[in-house]
């Protein structure tokens, strides 16, 4: 019986082969002879990320990606909070851990005892915890995904005492569910990791005021990491942002689901206004207060609420006696046949010269 094959695209080769049904992604890069500037870590199949060990039973277009990619730094980063999980068990298996936010061009982490008690931690237990990371980076340990039911994954975190993982499993609605495992350690995360801890060469692991600062490559081409940098204010706000979220009872995707279900989605809502709102007004009333202010600047990335702001703010300062006015670059775009295009005609929505209307550039002006 002949052997049924598809018809694949490499993007990388630009050339369009046969292959047998089920063949690996790897197996492909392989038979391609697919070399980047770093190693290989995935593929865009039919633009969507898969892992190296994915199989083909259709056709498909494949682009691979190495670390240097977004995607690949990515699964860079993720496969480092494995790891730091992982170490952390082998070291002192009466604490866990969790990964709060981004902060310092790392992620910032706190530990606590398994009946959630606040654990500070010493810079003795930070130099054992990363060199336990870098001795299994060292041994060159697989790191597996696996489909298995998600009862079976509730049990498996049930004894390794992850109660907030077992709780997602309980009430995810699926069937099965993906787990990672590495020397006999599983964990769930939501994306794509790296295939072996190899890969994981460049980090570091400091103290951060309370808790640890997990520290990865800034510049992937040259594998860096950039020196370190406090930020206070941001770390200010996302201190109040967890107690608000110890305060409501959500601290976790999961028992923001189940206050959902129980129906206070709504007054969680309005406490989320009312608080935003109400940080407005302080700020309004800063404003005031200081009285040689003339000209207020909110920046923030594309569809951060910068304009929704201005003008919120603009109501609490009326409030406070203020006559300001706004000025908000969104009325300074062109209209679409004059905007401008790049060399393959694409049109550019975000130029990188500052949009400017007789040297203005200012975005809220009091």
């Amino acid at each position: 019986m002949e052997k049924k094959t598809l018809d694949i695209y490499c993007v990388n080769t630009d050339v369009t082969k046969q292959y047998p049904l089920g063949t690996t992604l790897e197996e492909i890069a392989e038979d391609q002879n697919i070399t980047l500037d770093k190693p290989l870590l995935g593929a865009f199949v039919n633009n969507k990320v898969k892992e190296l060990n994915y199989s083909l039973f259709k056709p498909k277009v494949i682009k691979f990606f190495d670390m240097e990619s977004l995607e690949g730094q990515k699964m860079y980063q993720r496969s480092l909070c494995f790891l730091l999980v992982k170490a952390l068990h082998d070291v002192d298996k009466t604490l866990k851990i969790t990964i709060d936010h981004s902060i310092s061009k790392g992620f910032y982490c706190e530990l606590s005892t398994f009946d959630n008690k606040d654990f500070k931690p010493t810079e003795e237990l930070v130099q054992k915890v990363k060199s336990r990371m870098q001795q299994l980076v060292n041994v060159k340990l697989p790191i597996e995904r696996k489909e298995i039911l998600s009862t079976e994954a509730a049990e498996i975190f049930k004894k390794q005492g992850m109660t907030e993982r077992v709780e997602m499993f309980e009430n995810r609605g699926r069937f099965f569910s993906s787990v990672y495992s590495v020397d006999g350690f599983q964990d769930y995360y939501t994306s794509y990791l790296v295939p072996n801890t190899k890969f994981l060469t460049v980090f570091d692991l400091i103290l951060y005021y309370d808790g640890l600062l997990l520290r990865f490559p800034t510049d992937f081409k040259t594998m860096t990491i950039s020196p370190l940098e406090k930020q206070k204010k941001l770390f200010e706000v996302f201190r109040e942002y967890k107690s608000w979220g110890k305060l409501l009872g959500i601290s976790t995707v999961d028992s923001l689901n189940k206050a959902a279900k129980n129906g206070c989605g709504g007054d969680i809502i309005k406490i989320a206004e009312a608080l935003h709102e109400k940080k407005i007004a302080q700020i309004a009333d800063l404003i005031k207060q200081r009285g040689n202010v003339k000209l207020v600047l909110i920046a923030g990335p594309s569809s951060s609420g910068k304009t929704t702001t201005s003008k919120r703010l603009c109501v609490q300062l009326r409030v406070a006696g203020l006559k300001p006015v706004q000025i908000s670059l969104d009325n300074y775009f062109v209209n679409r046949e004059n905007t401008p295009r790049d060399e393959k005609a694409n049109t550019i929505l975000k130029p990188s010269k500052p949009l400017t209307t007789n040297n203005l550039t200012a975005i809220f002006w009091i």
